[in-house]
């Protein structure tokens, strides 16, 4: 019995002694398999000790702000520049304006007593007419495109009043007054005045771009 139990622990210790050499054998091989799948990316991999092992440490980096070039703000109907016959037009309607201004009132100076209620109303018509179509005049040299149509129907109505002064001693009158509403409407009628005009619309409807 003592011999058996003597084999037992003999046989127990020979086991204990092949696992411990495995495992002491297998150990290495799991390190060195480790290492050098963590080192194999470089060159001559080998243990740690034998090489330094460098870790890179990715960082962000600061970038300057994006600045995108300021847009130049699109010029406003004051500041645009004119186009020489609207220009023109604009001026020759102002003349007109002050021309209606001074007959109505010279035409209030001269009324008389008994048609006092006409004096004044003929007078009260051109001052009005005259400081409504001055209005025009400011604003179609501003570039307004809603002038157009009052500044065309008062050339419309000149030269139906310069046709009335056609014969006699008023001829000269007719043609003073046609020719200034001819100017005027090649004036407004310029292509020139048309993409003036329109290029203005465009710029009110789109009004200033956000900064």
């Amino acid at each position: 019995m003592g011999r058996g139990h003597r084999r037992d622990r003999s046989v127990r210790q020979v086991t204990d002694d092949k696992r411990r050499k495995v495992a002491e054998r297998d150990q290495p091989s799991v390190v060195v398999t480790l290492v050098t799948a963590l080192d194999n990316n470089g060159q001559d991999a080998g243990f740690p000790g034998s090489r330094p092992v460098r870790v890179v440490v990715f960082a962000p980096v600061p970038s300057a702000p994006v600045t995108h070039p300021a847009q130049p703000p699109l010029p406003s109907p004051d500041r645009a520049r004119v186009p020489p016959p609207l220009a023109v037009a604009a001026a020759l309607v102002a003349v007109e304006a002050l021309m209606l201004v001074v007959f109505g009132v010279v035409e209030l100076r001269s009324v008389q007593t008994s048609k006092l209620a006409m004096g004044l109303t003929t007078s009260l018509f051109f001052g009005l007419y005259g400081v409504g179509l001055g209005l025009c005049a400011w604003q179609l040299h501003r570039l307004r495109s809603w002038t157009r149509a009052p500044v065309v129907l008062a050339q419309l109505i000149q030269l139906g009043v310069a046709w009335s002064f056609r014969s006699g001693a008023t001829a000269f009158v007719s043609v003073l007054l046609t020719v200034v509403a001819v100017v005027v409407l090649a004036g407004i009628f310029h292509p020139a005045s048309l993409r003036a005009l329109a290029h203005a619309d465009g710029a009110d409807q789109t009004g200033p771009s956000p900064s």
